[in-house]
């Protein structure tokens, strides 16, 4: 992960201790390092990461063996994956969590760093990206294409299968494993079905690693905490609020859920105002805030936020302000509009409405 400057924002009615461990929050947020994290819960992701590093070993030495005779060079590549394998898998995560010396949890720490920002960790999801590109897998999943079907489209060139090409720096492996699948190709059915299967495996691993990936390594209950207190700072602008800032606690699961579309607008954006405005849109758009009340108080919480954000230095000028801006009064207007209809029912065109919000302001993650 490459690291970003901080931009300091100011935040109008937040009290200086506040402030301060908001800003310890926002650094966290923005930093490289796991070592926020519970030990269990690295260590967890670490044996989870091992493991499926180990089932990718196991297809691609199946893959060698059965095509070694067409593509000789896939060895270089094992020979890499091993090595590397070795380097970042050789922690005996049983000794980490039975006597967690601070020697040997720095060693851990900066290890899995070290893993997280590698090439090592690009490889297996360039390989599922191109195995998902290739036309092997089905409209309808994986398996939805019979061996039959997978061997025609093979030789009609309907799939192309250079998924090891330029995956490793250096490493030249042009061959078309759809060649494999070719008649007059001397492998046997069976050792073709098994291939089939390894390749696709190949994408379903590389998919669950990219997923790790996206996931920021970071204490979400502590942050959502810190986000909860950070507008609780606003209570007292708005009148009887306690129900809506109830209902803002109750949405920890939300927020977990949806955390990694915020984190990485907050990343984009560069600013941690990108955390409150989206965890926000989010709750206007959920059914338990759909009650008169909740929706004008919310209303004025973004308003208030409004304020804030429009005292900060520099904003008018500031391109992610605007974007901010622009994403509040999209919500505002959500609001009037529901409001408008007499409190009794959501607009008949929601579906239009949410498809607008969603089309200008979600950024859809990133496919294999």
């Amino acid at each position: 992960m490459k690291s970003v400057r901080i931009k300091k924002q100011k935040l109008r009615g937040v009290d200086k201790s506040q402030k301060q461990r908001l800003e310890e929050v926002i650094n966290m947020l923005f930093s490289n390092s796991t070592r926020h994290m519970p030990i269990q819960e690295v260590v967890a992701k670490y044996v989870t990461y091992k493991n499926h590093f180990k089932s990718m070993l196991n297809k691609l030495l199946s893959i060698g063996q059965i095509t070694r005779d067409y593509e000789p060079g896939i060895q270089q590549i094992l020979s890499l994956y091993v090595a590397e394998y070795k380097k970042y898998f050789s922690f005996n995560h049983n000794e980490i969590m039975a006597s967690p010396s601070d020697e040997l949890l720095e060693r851990f720490h900066t290890a899995y760093e070290e893993f997280k920002s590698s090439e090592y960790l690009q490889w297996v999801t360039r390989i599922a990206h191109r195995v998902n590109e290739s036309g092997i897998i089905g409209k309808k999943g994986v398996t939805s294409k019979t061996f039959r079907e997978v061997c025609i489209d093979c030789q009609n060139s309907v799939i192309i299968l250079n998924i090891f090409t330029n995956v490793i720096d250096g490493i030249n492996v042009t061959y078309d494993y759809a060649r494999a699948f070719h008649e007059g190709i001397q492998i046997p059915k069976d050792k073709k079905i098994v291939l089939l299967d390894n390749i696709r495996d190949l994408y379903l691993i590389g998919k669950k690693i990219y997923k790790l990936t996206i996931q920021p390594d970071l204490p979400l209950d502590q942050i959502f905490d810190e986000l909860i207190n950070g507008l609780n700072s606003y209570k007292s602008k708005i009148r009887n609020a306690d129900k809506l800032f109830g209902l803002l606690r109750r949405k920890s699961e939300l927020f977990k859920q949806n955390f990694n579309r915020y984190y990485k607008k907050m990343v984009q954006f560069k600013s941690p105002i990108e955390l409150f405005t989206s965890f926000l849109g989010d709750v206007v758009d959920d059914k338990d805030i759909q009650d008169p009340t909740l929706l004008l108080q919310c209303k004025t919480l973004i308003n208030e936020l409004n304020k804030s954000f429009a005292a900060m230095p520099q904003a008018k000028q500031d391109k992610n302000f605007c974007k901010v801006k622009s994403l509040m009064d999209f919500i505002t207007e959500y609001i009037d509009k529901y409001q408008d209809l007499g409190h009794k029912e959501k607009p008949d065109d929601n579906d239009d409405t949410i498809e607008q919000y969603e089309k200008k302001f979600l950024i859809t993650e990133e496919k294999i």
